[in-house]
């Protein structure tokens, strides 16, 4: 399934309880990204970059919350469905849902400052939502005191309280004085900006249909340009990775660290044919050439990722077809072909 289409399916990073006991919350909405798009019609193929927009988290923080995923056993990683979430190392029926658009919109939390909500706060937000917004309930408000939540959402009360506040100002929810419990071990009475939550349904609705409208237009309807359009996407992802090795090539640390590694890398294949120690010691000598060539990276602003070349389909490299021959998912849909002219689609794209 497309990105685009997954999107329209889920709207909300489903996070299960057990992952806030796990990990910090900034990894555990990593994690949960991949939790919502593990099944059978879904695939997660993200880049760091897109993990750390749909999460709200850092580039470090995402490289984190993976490695933690693995060493866990909560996550793997597969050729054709990318990230894969083994769901029965949590509880599936306790999760909350937490809207897209928290992840990435600014808010007003005081007077004259205007930020993202940390990780503890949209939490925080999470909880009341999904109690809120609950097909089974006719009153939609959610009743629970800082406590409930604290415990719910791995936070202090402290924490809750704060965040709580942060949620209030910023217009997010609200808790008139009647609603409002005597004390924090009382029940409060929330309610959610229902008009504010309609306005990114539109907004997400429109977006939406404007990116189909732009995928069908780039997408051959012929047979006689589908292979002009693979071909202008691969260039446009080479000359990408081009373009940056080129400026990271005039930095003078990276082209000796780069150079060295190229070379040492030729020479420990065809030591491994002849000498295996000599085999292992330039493999060595490879290693920390790669880690210098990152860390000259790092200094310019690159990433390895930067200067390779990134195609949209990670299943196919963006040539239509996989290695057994067989059409890829990302194939151009189009009538069954008769005579040879109209595009079919691909063999995992029915």
């Amino acid at each position: 399934m497309s990105e685009l289409a997954a999107r329209q399916l889920n709207k909300y990073i489903r996070l299960p309880y057990d992952l806030l006991a796990m990990l910090p919350h900034g990894q555990a909405y990593v994690l949960g990204d991949v939790y919502s798009f593990t099944g059978d019609d879904l695939d997660c193929h993200r880049t760091y970059k897109r993990f750390g927009e749909r999460a709200g988290s850092s580039r470090a923080t995402v490289g984190r919350a993976l490695r933690a995923g693995k060493a866990q056993g909560l996550i793997s990683t597969d050729k054709t469905k990318g990230y894969i979430f083994d769901r029965d190392k949590v509880n599936g029926k306790e999760f909350m849902r937490v809207p897209e658009w928290i992840m990435t919109e600014e808010f007003d939390v005081r007077k004259n400052k205007r930020r993202k909500l940390h990780s503890s706060e949209r939490s925080v937000y999470g909880y009341i939502f999904t109690h809120c917004d609950n097909g089974n309930k006719r009153d939609k408000a959610c009743e629970a005191s800082i406590p409930e939540i604290a415990k719910a959402v791995r936070l202090s009360e402290r924490t809750v309280h704060r965040a709580r506040w942060v949620l209030i100002r910023a217009e997010l929810i609200y808790c008139p004085k009647e609603d409002k419990g005597v004390n924090a071990y009382k029940k409060s009475r929330y309610t959610l900006n229902w008009k504010l939550i309609r306005e990114h349904g539109k907004k997400a609705k429109a977006e939406n249909k404007a990116a189909t409208a732009i995928i069908e237009l780039q997408q051959p309807k012929t047979g006689h340009n589908v292979e002009q359009y693979y071909k202008d996407k691969r260039y446009r992802a080479e000359l990408a990775a081009e373009r940056n090795l080129t400026r990271a090539r005039e930095y003078s640390r990276f082209k000796i660290a780069d150079d060295t590694y190229k070379s040492i890398s030729i020479s420990a294949v065809f030591a491994a044919y002849n000498n295996s120690a000599r085999a292992a010691e330039l493999e060595q000598r490879a290693a920390r050439a790669k880690a210098e060539r990152l860390i000259a990276l790092r200094e310019i602003g690159l990433t390895e990722a930067d200067i390779e070349p990134q195609y949209e389909c990670r299943l196919c490299n963006d040539t239509g077809q996989l290695e057994n021959g067989v059409r890829c998912k990302c194939y151009p849909r189009g009538e069954p072909p008769t005579n040879g002219e109209n595009v079919g689609a691909g063999e995992l794209n029915k």
